[in-house]
Protein backbone atom coordinates (compact mmCIF):
# COMPACT_ATOMS: atom_id res chain seq x y z
CA UNK A 1 0.00 0.00 0.00
CA UNK A 2 1.31 3.34 -1.34
CA UNK A 3 1.64 6.20 1.73
CA UNK A 4 0.22 9.01 1.43
CA UNK A 5 2.09 12.31 0.84
CA UNK A 6 0.54 15.78 1.86
CA UNK A 7 0.61 18.99 1.40
CA UNK A 8 1.90 21.58 4.59
CA UNK A 9 -0.74 23.89 3.19
CA UNK A 10 -3.59 23.33 0.21
CA UNK A 11 -2.46 24.35 -3.06
CA UNK A 12 -6.48 23.85 -4.55
CA UNK A 13 -8.92 25.49 -2.87
CA UNK A 14 -12.81 24.33 -3.56
CA UNK A 15 -15.21 27.16 -1.63
CA UNK A 16 -19.09 26.18 -1.92
CA UNK A 17 -19.76 29.97 -1.48
CA UNK A 18 -23.36 29.56 -1.59
CA UNK A 19 -25.72 26.37 -1.43
CA UNK A 20 -28.59 28.51 -3.13
CA UNK A 21 -29.48 26.86 -6.10
CA UNK A 22 -32.34 27.99 -8.85
CA UNK A 23 -32.17 23.85 -9.55
CA UNK A 24 -32.74 20.46 -7.77
CA UNK A 25 -31.17 17.79 -9.73
CA UNK A 26 -32.02 14.70 -8.44
CA UNK A 27 -28.01 13.00 -7.99
CA UNK A 28 -27.06 16.62 -5.85
CA UNK A 29 -24.74 15.01 -3.41
CA UNK A 30 -26.48 18.32 -1.33
CA UNK A 31 -29.60 18.53 0.21
CA UNK A 32 -29.59 22.10 2.44
CA UNK A 33 -29.84 24.52 -0.13
CA UNK A 34 -30.09 27.33 2.27
CA UNK A 35 -26.40 28.33 3.69
CA UNK A 36 -24.11 31.32 2.10
CA UNK A 37 -21.04 32.62 3.12
CA UNK A 38 -21.44 36.50 3.45
CA UNK A 39 -19.15 38.75 1.11
CA UNK A 40 -16.99 40.07 4.11
CA UNK A 41 -15.91 37.46 5.48
CA UNK A 42 -15.34 35.45 1.85
CA UNK A 43 -13.28 38.85 0.64
CA UNK A 44 -11.59 38.49 4.29
CA UNK A 45 -10.91 34.57 3.69
CA UNK A 46 -9.42 35.34 -0.05
CA UNK A 47 -6.86 37.93 1.36
CA UNK A 48 -5.33 35.25 3.71
CA UNK A 49 -5.49 32.20 0.98
CA UNK A 50 -3.61 34.48 -1.40
CA UNK A 51 -1.06 35.57 0.79
CA UNK A 52 -0.68 31.49 1.25
CA UNK A 53 -0.10 31.05 -2.01
CA UNK A 54 -2.66 29.09 -2.96
CA UNK A 55 -2.18 28.61 -6.84
CA UNK A 56 -5.83 27.73 -7.63
CA UNK A 57 -9.57 28.56 -7.01
CA UNK A 58 -13.02 27.15 -7.61
CA UNK A 59 -16.14 28.34 -6.70
CA UNK A 60 -19.24 26.24 -6.79
CA UNK A 61 -22.20 25.84 -5.05
CA UNK A 62 -25.49 25.28 -5.21
CA UNK A 63 -25.18 27.94 -8.35
CA UNK A 64 -22.29 30.69 -7.48
CA UNK A 65 -23.95 32.91 -10.34
CA UNK A 66 -27.16 33.33 -7.91
CA UNK A 67 -24.49 35.98 -6.49
CA UNK A 68 -25.19 39.42 -7.63
CA UNK A 69 -21.89 39.94 -5.88
CA UNK A 70 -19.75 37.73 -7.65
CA UNK A 71 -18.00 39.98 -9.66
CA UNK A 72 -16.33 41.21 -6.32
CA UNK A 73 -15.54 38.15 -5.40
CA UNK A 74 -13.99 37.52 -8.73
CA UNK A 75 -11.91 40.91 -8.83
CA UNK A 76 -10.61 40.08 -5.39
CA UNK A 77 -9.48 36.34 -6.21
CA UNK A 78 -7.73 37.63 -9.33
CA UNK A 79 -5.67 40.54 -7.65
CA UNK A 80 -3.49 37.32 -6.05
CA UNK A 81 -3.17 36.12 -9.73
CA UNK A 82 -4.84 32.88 -8.70
CA UNK A 83 -6.05 30.68 -11.22
CA UNK A 84 -10.38 30.40 -11.32
CA UNK A 85 -12.83 28.46 -12.22
CA UNK A 86 -16.47 28.75 -11.45
CA UNK A 87 -18.80 25.41 -11.82
CA UNK A 88 -22.01 26.49 -12.55
CA UNK A 89 -25.23 25.12 -14.29
CA UNK A 90 -24.87 28.16 -16.79
CA UNK A 91 -28.78 28.61 -17.00
CA UNK A 92 -27.99 31.97 -15.36
CA UNK A 93 -25.32 32.93 -17.99
CA UNK A 94 -27.06 35.81 -20.07
CA UNK A 95 -25.36 37.60 -22.48
CA UNK A 96 -25.08 40.20 -20.09
CA UNK A 97 -24.29 39.00 -17.53
CA UNK A 98 -21.23 36.23 -19.12
CA UNK A 99 -19.58 39.44 -20.34
CA UNK A 100 -19.81 41.16 -16.81
CA UNK A 101 -18.27 38.24 -15.17
CA UNK A 102 -15.24 37.88 -17.96
CA UNK A 103 -14.89 41.30 -17.81
CA UNK A 104 -14.47 40.81 -13.75
CA UNK A 105 -11.89 38.35 -14.18
CA UNK A 106 -13.32 34.85 -14.85
CA UNK A 107 -12.42 33.22 -17.86
CA UNK A 108 -12.99 29.49 -16.96
CA UNK A 109 -16.21 27.94 -16.23
CA UNK A 110 -17.34 24.36 -16.12
CA UNK A 111 -21.17 23.74 -17.21
CA UNK A 112 -22.60 20.33 -16.53
CA UNK A 113 -25.11 18.77 -18.11
CA UNK A 114 -26.65 15.06 -17.82
CA UNK A 115 -27.03 14.22 -21.67
CA UNK A 116 -27.25 15.37 -25.42
CA UNK A 117 -30.47 16.10 -25.22
CA UNK A 118 -33.27 17.48 -23.01
CA UNK A 119 -35.11 14.16 -22.96
CA UNK A 120 -32.29 12.39 -21.19
CA UNK A 121 -31.10 15.71 -19.13
CA UNK A 122 -34.36 17.72 -18.37
CA UNK A 123 -35.36 14.71 -15.67
CA UNK A 124 -32.55 14.80 -13.87
CA UNK A 125 -32.02 18.73 -13.95
CA UNK A 126 -35.40 20.48 -14.63
CA UNK A 127 -38.02 20.96 -17.05
CA UNK A 128 -36.28 23.02 -20.30
CA UNK A 129 -32.61 22.83 -18.29
CA UNK A 130 -30.76 21.83 -21.73
CA UNK A 131 -31.65 24.38 -24.05
CA UNK A 132 -30.88 26.88 -21.30
CA UNK A 133 -27.48 25.64 -20.22
CA UNK A 134 -26.43 25.28 -23.80
CA UNK A 135 -27.28 28.85 -24.56
CA UNK A 136 -25.40 29.54 -21.39
CA UNK A 137 -22.35 27.87 -22.85
CA UNK A 138 -22.63 29.68 -26.34
CA UNK A 139 -22.88 33.04 -24.26
CA UNK A 140 -19.73 32.47 -22.40
CA UNK A 141 -18.15 31.41 -25.34
CA UNK A 142 -19.12 34.46 -27.06
CA UNK A 143 -17.33 36.37 -23.86
CA UNK A 144 -14.48 35.46 -24.58
CA UNK A 145 -14.74 32.97 -21.70
CA UNK A 146 -13.10 29.06 -21.73
CA UNK A 147 -15.90 26.15 -21.50
CA UNK A 148 -15.64 22.68 -19.79
CA UNK A 149 -18.36 20.72 -20.59
CA UNK A 150 -19.33 17.98 -17.69
CA UNK A 151 -21.62 15.20 -18.02
CA UNK A 152 -21.98 12.87 -14.65
CA UNK A 153 -22.13 9.59 -16.45
CA UNK A 154 -25.03 7.09 -14.63
CA UNK A 155 -26.76 3.78 -15.45
CA UNK A 156 -29.39 6.09 -17.18
CA UNK A 157 -27.11 7.87 -19.83
CA UNK A 158 -23.94 5.98 -20.55
CA UNK A 159 -25.12 4.86 -24.05
CA UNK A 160 -24.86 7.79 -25.24
CA UNK A 161 -20.93 9.07 -24.70
CA UNK A 162 -20.43 8.87 -28.29
CA UNK A 163 -23.47 11.79 -28.51
CA UNK A 164 -22.08 13.46 -25.50
CA UNK A 165 -19.04 14.03 -27.34
CA UNK A 166 -20.86 15.13 -30.43
CA UNK A 167 -22.52 17.56 -29.03
CA UNK A 168 -19.02 18.90 -27.28
CA UNK A 169 -17.72 19.18 -30.38
CA UNK A 170 -20.48 21.08 -31.79
CA UNK A 171 -20.47 23.69 -28.80
CA UNK A 172 -16.59 24.02 -28.88
CA UNK A 173 -15.89 23.54 -25.62
CA UNK A 174 -12.13 23.45 -24.31
CA UNK A 175 -12.67 20.26 -22.42
CA UNK A 176 -15.31 17.73 -22.06
CA UNK A 177 -15.35 15.70 -18.82
CA UNK A 178 -17.26 12.82 -18.04
CA UNK A 179 -17.31 11.97 -13.96
CA UNK A 180 -18.78 9.16 -12.58
CA UNK A 181 -22.61 8.91 -10.42
CA UNK A 182 -21.74 8.92 -6.99
CA UNK A 183 -24.69 7.28 -4.70
CA UNK A 184 -23.98 9.94 -2.23
CA UNK A 185 -26.44 12.92 -0.92
CA UNK A 186 -29.68 13.82 -2.81
CA UNK A 187 -28.14 10.91 -4.97
CA UNK A 188 -29.04 7.86 -2.66
CA UNK A 189 -32.32 8.37 -3.32
CA UNK A 190 -32.16 7.63 -7.16
CA UNK A 191 -29.54 4.90 -6.20
CA UNK A 192 -31.14 2.08 -7.76
CA UNK A 193 -31.67 4.31 -10.91
CA UNK A 194 -28.50 5.63 -11.63
CA UNK A 195 -25.56 3.41 -10.06
CA UNK A 196 -22.93 2.29 -11.85
CA UNK A 197 -21.20 -1.25 -12.69
CA UNK A 198 -18.07 -2.61 -13.96
CA UNK A 199 -19.27 -3.07 -17.02
CA UNK A 200 -20.86 -0.04 -17.57
CA UNK A 201 -17.31 1.99 -17.11
CA UNK A 202 -15.88 -0.54 -19.15
CA UNK A 203 -18.15 0.39 -21.98
CA UNK A 204 -17.88 4.30 -21.02
CA UNK A 205 -14.09 3.98 -21.77
CA UNK A 206 -14.41 1.69 -25.08
CA UNK A 207 -16.36 4.88 -26.32
CA UNK A 208 -13.89 7.42 -24.81
CA UNK A 209 -11.52 5.78 -26.77
CA UNK A 210 -13.42 5.28 -29.82
CA UNK A 211 -14.27 9.14 -29.68
CA UNK A 212 -10.75 9.71 -29.40
CA UNK A 213 -9.64 8.04 -32.09
CA UNK A 214 -12.39 9.83 -34.56
CA UNK A 215 -11.70 13.45 -33.42
CA UNK A 216 -8.06 14.10 -31.28
CA UNK A 217 -7.92 17.51 -31.15
CA UNK A 218 -10.57 17.21 -28.24
CA UNK A 219 -9.31 16.91 -24.82
CA UNK A 220 -11.31 14.84 -22.27
CA UNK A 221 -10.64 14.32 -18.70
CA UNK A 222 -12.53 11.64 -16.71
CA UNK A 223 -12.06 8.60 -14.09
CA UNK A 224 -13.09 6.14 -16.78
CA UNK A 225 -8.92 6.19 -17.72
CA UNK A 226 -6.72 4.67 -16.01
CA UNK A 227 -3.31 6.08 -14.81
CA UNK A 228 -0.91 3.35 -17.03
CA UNK A 229 -2.91 3.50 -20.39
CA UNK A 230 -1.83 5.61 -23.39
CA UNK A 231 -4.16 4.63 -25.95
CA UNK A 232 -5.64 8.06 -25.51
CA UNK A 233 -3.48 10.64 -26.30
CA UNK A 234 -5.26 13.84 -25.29
CA UNK A 235 -6.87 11.81 -22.34
CA UNK A 236 -6.31 13.12 -18.80
CA UNK A 237 -7.05 10.59 -16.31
CA UNK A 238 -8.88 11.92 -13.46
CA UNK A 239 -6.81 9.20 -10.83
CA UNK A 240 -6.74 9.92 -7.65
CA UNK A 241 -7.90 12.94 -5.63
CA UNK A 242 -6.06 16.02 -3.37
CA UNK A 243 -8.81 15.62 -0.61
CA UNK A 244 -6.68 16.01 2.59
CA UNK A 245 -3.05 16.04 0.27
CA UNK A 246 -3.56 18.46 -1.85
CA UNK A 247 -7.22 20.37 -2.19
CA UNK A 248 -8.77 21.99 0.79
CA UNK A 249 -12.66 22.42 1.04
CA UNK A 250 -14.19 25.86 1.99
CA UNK A 251 -18.39 25.09 2.69
CA UNK A 252 -20.92 27.82 2.77
CA UNK A 253 -20.39 27.76 6.96
CA UNK A 254 -17.08 28.16 7.05
CA UNK A 255 -16.68 24.45 7.85
CA UNK A 256 -14.17 22.36 6.35
CA UNK A 257 -13.89 19.36 4.63
CA UNK A 258 -11.48 17.15 2.83
CA UNK A 259 -13.72 15.78 -0.49
CA UNK A 260 -16.11 17.94 -2.43
CA UNK A 261 -18.49 14.92 -2.02
CA UNK A 262 -19.26 14.37 1.33
CA UNK A 263 -19.22 18.32 2.40
CA UNK A 264 -22.50 17.40 4.95
CA UNK A 265 -21.55 14.40 5.94
CA UNK A 266 -17.67 14.84 6.75
CA UNK A 267 -16.93 18.61 7.56
CA UNK A 268 -15.29 19.59 10.88
CA UNK A 269 -17.41 19.92 13.97
CA UNK A 270 -17.18 23.90 13.71
CA UNK A 271 -16.95 26.50 11.88
CA UNK A 272 -13.52 28.60 11.51
CA UNK A 273 -13.33 32.16 13.03
CA UNK A 274 -10.27 33.47 11.57
CA UNK A 275 -8.59 32.65 8.10
CA UNK A 276 -5.28 31.99 10.10
CA UNK A 277 -7.23 28.76 11.53
CA UNK A 278 -7.11 27.20 8.41
CA UNK A 279 -3.52 26.43 8.38
CA UNK A 280 -3.74 24.84 12.21
CA UNK A 281 -7.19 22.77 11.23
CA UNK A 282 -5.50 21.71 7.77
CA UNK A 283 -2.07 20.03 9.65
CA UNK A 284 -3.64 18.62 12.82
CA UNK A 285 -7.78 17.90 12.58
CA UNK A 286 -8.69 14.58 12.80
CA UNK A 287 -10.57 14.49 9.55
CA UNK A 288 -8.15 15.30 7.20
CA UNK A 289 -5.67 12.84 8.82
CA UNK A 290 -8.21 10.74 8.12
CA UNK A 291 -8.05 11.06 4.40
CA UNK A 292 -4.47 10.84 4.55
CA UNK A 293 -4.75 7.28 5.93
CA UNK A 294 -3.89 8.13 9.55
CA UNK A 295 -6.96 7.92 11.41
CA UNK A 296 -7.23 7.95 15.26
CA UNK A 297 -10.78 5.21 15.01
CA UNK A 298 -12.63 3.83 12.82
CA UNK A 299 -15.33 6.41 10.85
CA UNK A 300 -18.62 4.48 11.60
CA UNK A 301 -20.19 6.89 9.64
CA UNK A 302 -18.43 6.39 6.26
CA UNK A 303 -16.61 3.63 6.31
CA UNK A 304 -12.85 2.43 6.60
CA UNK A 305 -10.04 5.06 5.06
CA UNK A 306 -7.33 2.51 5.78
CA UNK A 307 -6.74 2.08 1.33
CA UNK A 308 -7.38 5.79 1.09
CA UNK A 309 -5.91 7.35 -2.30
CA UNK A 310 -5.26 3.51 -3.53
CA UNK A 311 -8.59 3.33 -6.02
CA UNK A 312 -9.39 6.94 -7.46
CA UNK A 313 -12.32 8.63 -5.75
CA UNK A 314 -12.62 6.74 -2.72
CA UNK A 315 -16.39 7.58 -2.60
CA UNK A 316 -16.88 5.67 -5.37
CA UNK A 317 -14.77 2.91 -3.61
CA UNK A 318 -16.43 2.76 -0.82
CA UNK A 319 -19.97 3.25 -2.20
CA UNK A 320 -19.83 0.52 -4.83
CA UNK A 321 -17.58 -1.80 -2.88
CA UNK A 322 -15.00 -2.12 -5.68
CA UNK A 323 -13.03 0.24 -8.25
CA UNK A 324 -15.07 -0.28 -11.06
CA UNK A 325 -13.10 1.72 -12.91
CA UNK A 326 -10.13 -0.84 -13.06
Amino acid sequence: MRKVKWMKFPLFVKWYITARCNLRCTHCYLTDYTKQSDLKSILKYVDYLGSKGVYQMNLLGGEPLVRDDLELIIQKIRTYKMSLTIATNGLLASPERAKSLVAAGAKKYQVSLEGHTSKLNDPVRGYQTFERAVEGIRNLKRAGANVNLSFTISKKNYKSVKEMHALAKDLGVNVLRFTAFAPVGTGLSNEEDLSLTRDISLQVRKDIFECFQNYPKLMIDTPFIGPSEDECGSCSPTFGCGAGTSTLIINQDLTLSACDLLTEQDRTKISIDSPKDIERVWKEDPLFNKWRGIPEEKDNKLGSFEEVHQHGCHVNYMAYKENIFR
